[in-house]
């Protein structure tokens, strides 16, 4: 009697396939990371080379970002005002084009507004500087000289130590700065292409922002479409939500900060002018565009501004100086929580922590982004804690957690106490009972 094999039909469920997947990205991502920590210089190069190549597509990236609100607005506004003879078509295609167009001529004109308005005040001031800078010598000098003038000893040396000054920068000049006069020559004319490279990245990232704007909600379906193909339809809207806030959280901090620091330099202008400040509308915009940094903003850009007014007259800089930290308060008790409210949700000291790190590791552009970058992380880290919590029948609640001494490991019970209360002396009977139990 022949026994036929059967082929037994291997299926997979969905959890089976889920972990799959999991196992997958986690091996791939420790094979990545190996490669990473081992292959730095060559990531470096990589990098570089990257971010020469795609430099045109970010800058895009950025201004469709930066302009989206106002993008948006601009079509919800239009399809509501559209004629209803119009078929829904029509109105899409109509709002999407306008939309682009004046959300773009707005970039354009801000940018090259703020470039005409301070551009020229500014290469004036730094011809101002180097032009008083002598004078200002000569002024240190006769002071020193009168200060100098009652104690022989020390204007001996004095003297004696302008002289070894002197002869060090005839060697420096000698050495360094004559044979560097063809390097410097050739610095002005890379210099020269360099300009002419930004501005061709800033042309064609134009043009690939206003791609962007026209097929960002085609690009949105596709990734929704491969969210939900990949994933279970309860995680996969989960993840379109943490998206969502994530936007939300970018969106709301960069909209925020701009409107915020416009309406800095717009009060700036007019104080500044009533106080006969020199330089006013530089200043102004100074103190605006810099402002979009948190925290040291104010400060980056008073610091420079307080500088250059201080060439012109020293009593109008102590004024500026003033003004630059009262309007800093203001900003940051009054304009700036009214504007940005709970965008960011994570406490003063985590802000400064963001700013420190993003500045030092990506300059200007990490100072900006690092706030909502770390109130993202701040985001899923608290809800990941509270998830961990819930699991074990625990409170969530943060302040619950300020005065606890311990959770009782049976009835989850959280034995509260006062930490900074002196400690109470035990009482005869208590340190009796306490011996007997050790002994």
């Amino acid at each position: 009697m022949e026994f036929k094999k059967r082929k037994r039909r291997v299926t997979f469920s969905h959890e089976n396939k889920a972990w799959g997947l999991t196992a997958f990205f986690v091996i791939c991502g420790s094979i990545l990371f190996y490669l990473m920590l081992t292959r730095i210089p060559e990531l470096k190069n990589l990098w570089s080379t990257l971010n020469g190549v795609l430099r045109p597509v970010m800058l895009g990236c950025i201004m469709a970002y930066i302009i989206l609100p106002v993008y948006n607005g601009l079509r919800r506004l239009l399809r509501r005002k559209l004629p209803d003879s119009l078929s829904e078509k029509v109105k899409l295609r109509i709002s999407k084009g306008v939309s682009n167009l004046v959300s773009h001529v707005v970039l354009v004109v801000v940018v090259v507004g703020l470039i005409t308005m301070a551009g020229p005040q500014i290469l004036e001031s730094i011809v101002r500087v180097i032009d008083a800078t002598p004078g200002t010598i000569d002024t240190i000098t006769d002071w020193s000289q009168k200060m100098l003038a009652d104690y022989p000893p020390l204007a001996k040396s004095a003297a004696n130590l302008l002289g070894d000054l002197e002869e060090k920068l005839v060697n420096i000049v000698t050495t360094y700065i004559i044979p560097s006069i063809t390097q410097i020559l050739g610095g002005i004319t890379s210099g020269v292409i360099n300009a002419v490279n930004i501005l061709f990245d800033i042309l064609v990232g134009l043009v690939v922002s206003v791609y962007l704007l026209n097929v960002k909600d085609t690009f949105s379906g596709q990734g929704k479409k491969f969210v939900y193909g990949f994933f279970a339809p309860e995680e996969a809207n989960k993840i379109i939500t943490n998206v969502r806030e994530v936007h939300a959280i970018f969106s709301g901090f960069i909209s925020g900060k701009i409107i915020d620091s416009t309406i800095i330099g717009l009060i700036t202008f007019p104080v500044l002018s009533i106080l006969n400040m020199p330089y006013a509308l530089m200043v102004s915009v100074i103190v605006g565009v810099t402002n979009v940094i948190p925290f040291f903003g104010p400060f980056i850009g008073a610091i420079p501004c307080t500088f250059i007014i201080l060439t012109v007259d020293p009593i109008k800089a102590l004024e500026f100086a003033v003004y630059a930290l009262i309007i800093q308060q203001i900003d940051g008790n009054i304009i700036g929580p009214k504007i940005l409210g709970e965008t960011t949700g994570i406490p003063s000291i985590w802000v400064l922590f963001s700013i420190l790190v993003g500045g030092g590791l990506f300059g200007f552009p990490g100072m900006i982004l690092a706030v909502p970058v770390f109130a993202t992380i701040y985001l899923f880290a608290g809800r990941f804690v509270d998830r961990a919590l819930m699991r074990r029948n625990l409170s969530t609640d943060t302040d619950e957690y300020v005065e606890l001494m311990s959770i009782d490991p049976e009835t989850k019970e959280m034995i509260q106490g006062d930490r900074y209360a002196p400690k109470a002396k035990k009482t005869e009977e208590a340190e009796a009972a306490q011996s007997e139990t050790e002994n």
